[in-house]
């Protein structure tokens, strides 16, 4: 995407059941009592690590999954086999995230908006405008900051590996071009089953339902909901531009995934396998990152191609959506982790421009 579109120089404000693995190929066949963690070896002693996705091939998570396993069965040199389940195969986004935190699978990448359900400190990253420009987040979440949200996973028995790139998240509509929060007015749209952005459309006035992944297709495709936010390359990739008329680049807040993992079986391996992993997913990581940025531009020309009505939100649909945004940002601190982490955050930031 150019420079117009990537950068937005906005006014800063600051389980399902248990699945029986071996159906998906898998030869962890071992039901474990709760709290224990599966064996992650095959018959010959060699580690297997199952990793789950909700994006499909072809996304920049999910390809980023593949390099990860790549990396690490190299690293390894053969000792250490990844499996890939990509495009929730092995359950919804909540279920796979519940299946890494019993340790039915390993490891799991989820979007930060569905595993903010588990560790709430998550939900100060769903905050709208709290990035406006991708580079001088990551300069900040690669530090300190993002080191200490990652931290808040082990209270769900998750270790946060590594924050991934989703890109910055716009809005689609099939009745008319999103300009301003007028145009959200009761507006029936999608969101991910998360409180904080329920909340987030509801200081916006529309009405947010709750839909996961797999079935938001249908649900615009039947008229369910009329809008949904998503970043562009998920736009393209699934389609919606055949059930949806416009698109507006709205850049209102940034979709994360982040990498995990069980985090009592990470503990549990000796400290130069846990180097492995953490070193081919940052490795991993920085792939993928790369990848989505470099996509931007063709993503959105392939969906002005494809006949939406592309539209960008101006200085004043900004303000006005920031000022409707305050409330969020006196909600997100209701504790004195979450006011740290936020003001870490932001003293990031200023200290960047």
């Amino acid at each position: 995407m150019s420079k117009k579109y990537r950068k937005f120089r906005y006014i800063p404000l600051f389980t399902l059941l248990f699945l029986i693995l071996s159906a998906c190929g898998t030869n962890n066949e071992e039901v474990t009592t709760e709290g224990e963690t599966p064996p992650s070896q095959d018959s010959s002693g060699e580690m297997v690590i199952q990793l789950a996705t909700v994006e499909p091939d072809g996304h920049t998570v999910t390809e980023g999954a593949y390099k990860f396993k790549e990396l690490l069965e190299e690293k390894s040199e053969g000792t250490i086999t990844v499996e890939v389940f990509p495009n929730q195969q092995l359950g919804s986004m909540r279920e796979q995230t519940e299946m890494t935190q019993m340790g039915s699978i390993q490891m799991s990448i989820a979007p930060v908006s569905t595993v903010g359900s588990f560790v709430e400190e998550l939900q100060i990253l769903e905050l709208p405008f709290l990035f406006t420009e991708e580079d001088t987040m990551w300069d900040v979440l690669n530090n300190e900051p993002g080191q200490q949200l990652l931290d808040t996973m082990a209270s769900a028995d998750l270790k946060g590996l590594g924050l991934w790139a989703g890109g910055f998240k716009q809005m689609t509509s099939n009745i008319e071009p999103i300009k301003s929060p007028e145009n959200l007015k009761n507006l029936n749209i999608r969101v991910i089953p998360s409180d904080s952005l329920i909340a987030q459309y509801e200081a916006w006035e529309a009405n947010p339902t709750p839909i996961d992944f797999a079935e938001l297709y249908t649900s615009l495709q039947q008229g369910v909901v009329d809008a949904q936010e998503n970043p562009l390359i998920t736009i393209l990739k699934q389609k919606y531009y055949e059930v949806q008329n416009y698109l507006t680049l709205t850049n209102h807040a940034y979709q994360f995934h982040v990498m995990m993992a069980n985090d009592q079986w990470f503990t549990n391996l000796d400290s130069d396998i846990q180097e492995l992993i953490l070193e081919a997913e940052k490795e991993a990581r920085e792939f993928s990152t790369q990848m989505n940025q470099d996509l931007n531009e063709s993503n959105l020309q392939e969906l002005i191609d494809s006949g939406m009505e592309v539209n960008t939100l101006d200085d004043e649909g900004i303000q006005e959506f920031q000022t409707k945004s305050l409330p969020l940002y006196e909600r997100a601190i209701d504790t004195e982790q979450k006011e740290t982490i936020l003001t870490s955050i932001q003293e990031a930031l200023a200290e960047l421009e």
